[in-house]
């Protein structure tokens, strides 16, 4: 009976766990169920989106092919499928409305916990020494005490069977997950980035088991993220139709300027027929002239010549037969003049009619001096005038000189031009190439900057995929339209890359 009363006396003083045997062990359920309510009241992130165990990435590939089988038969084939299975299991709807937590407070709720918190809180209200009423109070609070584990052990089992049907839930979902993600790594192993993109969704698994709250913020910033992203890929779009204007622009330019060089050459070459042929014909002509020209004044320089030559003979013969004749006359005279002299006795008539004769022999002897001096003058003008008529026909020839010299000059000065204009147009057309080949490098870089930003939306997309919280049929869309963007941005990058092609041809 002592031992009893020390036993019941330490019943206020210790936990309610150890005030009896026989009560300790049936007290030791209730103490576990706040620890199990806890610890599913805060589920992990891995058993709220239905991966128990190990992850799907720490999985190997046999074991998750095998898994695979087990659950549908049908992964054994995915290297087969076509691109309609692929949609098709690409527009599977995830369904992850599973709340353990509101299914744990609706079982356990808190006037449970209160009632369970008040019976461990039990103190004895009777004395220590009233051993009867002592027991009888133990007796009564072991009978509340099995009732409440009753109560526990029901709701437990309640909730192992909703947990149960949770578990079945997360089960398929995760097979639906499983299958998903076997089809999405099926597909990117034909990608030239799979195993960088492997690796982001296993660091991204990690992370989603590492921390559950990072999800609302993932939500929030992939949504600013994918309005940013839709904002820069139509402002890339827009970017891409402005080079492709400019592109079709420099083409028309380049098409004019190729005109233009085409049309600038053909004129240049006709320029230079036509100033071949006509300095060919002017040199002809003009030596054809000038050769009459010098013709004709060879012909008059010979017939002054002759005339000159004639006039002097002529004067000298005439001089000569007028001096012949005056000495003869004289020597004449001279004798009469003897003769009538040593004839003194002549009348006087005789010597007048001599003297009259030997006046007008002198006149005639001055007006052949003066022919004589007219004929040297004569002479002296047709020198005078050869000399003029020669210096002349140099003074021509030097203007005729002259001028083909100048002719030649402005000739050549206009084939100078003509080519400055060519060398114009042909660095004009280097620089269009130029330009259109920085515009091929802006539209490639451009391309790159795309494709390196589609890369990135793919790898949060898959990110999203993996994490299971996100609407997967949403980010297949975007996957779809951003893969159909890169492949425009090949085609267009392709095609700019033959026009280039063709315009460093031409």
């Amino acid at each position: 009976m002592g031992t009893k009363r020390r036993k019941g006396a330490e019943l206020p003083v210790e936990s309610s766990a150890t005030s009896l045997p026989h009560a300790a062990t049936e007290h030791l359920p209730p103490a576990k169920v706040p620890r199990m309510a806890v610890a599913s009241a805060v589920p992990s992130a891995v058993r709220r989106f239905g991966f128990k165990g190990p992850s799907i990435s720490q999985l190997p590939t046999k074991a998750r092919n095998m898994n695979n089988e087990r659950h549908s038969g049908q992964e054994t084939s995915l290297g087969s499928r076509s691109l309609d299975v692929v949609d098709a299991s690409s527009m599977l709807t995830v369904d992850l409305d599973i709340n353990v937590l509101e299914t744990f407070s609706a079982n356990f709720s808190k006037e449970t916990l209160e009632s369970l918190e008040q019976l461990l809180a039990f103190r004895h209200k009777t004395n220590k020494f009233a051993v009867k009423a002592r027991k009888e109070e133990q007796i009564a609070y072991i009978k509340q005490l099995k009732a409440a584990v009753r109560d526990v052990v029901a709701k437990i089992q309640e909730f192992n069977k909703a947990s149960a049907t949770m578990d079945d839930k997360l089960t398929s979902e995760k097979a639906t997950l499983e299958r998903r993600l076997a089809v999405l790594q099926h597909d990117a192993r034909h990608k030239d980035q799979s195993d960088a993109e492997l690796r982001h969704l296993r660091e991204q698994l990690e992370t989603m088991k590492n921390s559950v709250t990072r999800l609302h913020a993932s939500e929030e910033q992939v949504a600013r993220r994918n309005a940013t992203l839709r904002d820069s890929a139509t402002k890339l779009e827009i970017q891409l139709e402005e080079a492709q204007k400019l592109n079709a622009q420099l083409k028309l330019e380049l098409k004019a300027r190729e005109a233009l060089m085409e049309d600038q050459s053909r004129h240049y070459e006709d320029k230079k027929h036509e100033l071949e042929h006509f300095y060919e014909k002017k040199g002809m002509d003009e030596d054809k002239r000038k050769q009459v020209q010098l013709a004709q004044f060879q012909e008059k320089l010979s017939k002054a010549r002759e005339e000159i030559a004639s006039l002097e003979t002529k004067s000298r013969t005439a001089i000569e037969q007028s001096e012949q004749m005056i000495r003869t006359q004289m020597k004449k005279l001279e004798t009469e003049l003897q003769e009538s002299s040593q004839k003194v006795g002549v009348e006087g008539g005789v010597r007048q009619i001599l003297e009259d004769q030997v006046r007008e022999l002198r006149t005639e002897h001055v007006a052949v001096n003066a022919q004589m001096e007219a004929v040297k003058a004569e002479m002296k003008r047709l020198q005078s005038a050869n000399v003029d008529s020669k210096e002349q026909h140099d003074t021509h020839l030097v203007a005729l000189e002259a001028r083909f010299q100048q002719e030649r000059d402005d000739y050549r000065c206009q084939i100078d031009k003509l080519q400055e204009e060519k060398v114009s147009l042909e660095s004009a057309v280097k620089t269009l190439r130029e330009r259109a080949s920085t515009v091929r490098d802006g539209d490639l870089e451009e391309l790159c900057e795309v494709k390196r930003e589609a890369d990135v939306l793919r790898r949060r997309l898959n990110e999203l995929t993996s994490q299971g919280a996100q609407s997967i049929a949403q980010k297949d869309i975007l996957i779809l339209e951003l893969q159909e963007k890169v492949k425009k941005g090949d085609k267009m990058r392709r095609a700019l890359h033959n026009t280039i092609q063709v315009l460093e041809l031409v």
